[in-house]
């Protein structure tokens, strides 16, 4: 009597289908594009999940952006889809997931380098920073136009007191100049008229 168990496939069984299966190539070849198509989801996923977390970062910081001027250019706030995901603020000014997928990057390019302005897991830590970024960014350019209207003003006044000064100038020729044209036509008229009598004067004298 068997009890069933010559029945049950040796370990040498077992490799040798193994074997006889990878050694097929189109079977080969659709469990190498299974593995790709398994990593090509978790990647997939993976950015998305990093473009959800931008997309509720964006939401929290929106009516921020609304409530600038519409004659403010200095921002530009836009969700991008590349690699990786990234929220801009600016031209030079990002936020953009970590390599954990979950810690959030407030980052800034200038001429030294790259330098983070927030690092933070909680999304209202960033929002917090962007919030203080963008309202320096506008302190900053109203500070710049009112200094450039205050030097517009000095540049007329001073452009105006030399004007003042030119026509003051002008006026004061013209009239030392109608003075001394006078008082020319004064003594020729005195010559001209009372001529003899000064001859006779002067010879008086001798």
């Amino acid at each position: 009597m068997s009890d069933g168990t010559n029945n049950r496939p040796t370990r040498l069984d077992t490799a040798k289908e193994t074997f006889a299966r990878k050694r097929s190539l189109a079977a080969a070849l659709s469990e190498v594009k299974n593995r790709q198509a398994s990593r090509e989801d978790v990647i997939v996923d993976m950015k998305d999940a990093e473009h959800a977390r931008l997309e509720l970062l964006a939401e929290e910081v929106r009516p921020l952006f609304e409530e600038l001027p519409d004659d403010n250019d200095q921002f530009e706030f836009a969700l991008t889809n590349g690699k990786p995901p990234r929220l801009w603020i600016d031209m030079t000014t990002h936020v953009s997931m970590g390599n954990d997928r979950r810690t959030y990057r407030f980052l800034k390019d200038t001429k030294a380098g790259r330098v983070v302005l927030a690092e933070s897991y909680t999304l209202a830590v960033v929002a917090d920073a962007i919030s203080n970024y963008v309202a320096e960014r506008v302190l900053e350019r109203a500070q710049i136009l009112e200094g450039e209207w205050t030097s517009l003003r000095l540049t007329e006044a001073t452009a105006i007191g030399k004007e003042r000064s030119r026509k003051k100038a002008v006026w004061l020729n013209l009239i030392w100049f109608v003075i001394g044209f006078g008082s020319s036509l004064g003594t020729m008229y005195v010559w001209i008229n009372y001529r003899s009598a000064i001859e006779l004067w002067l010879s008086s004298l001798n």
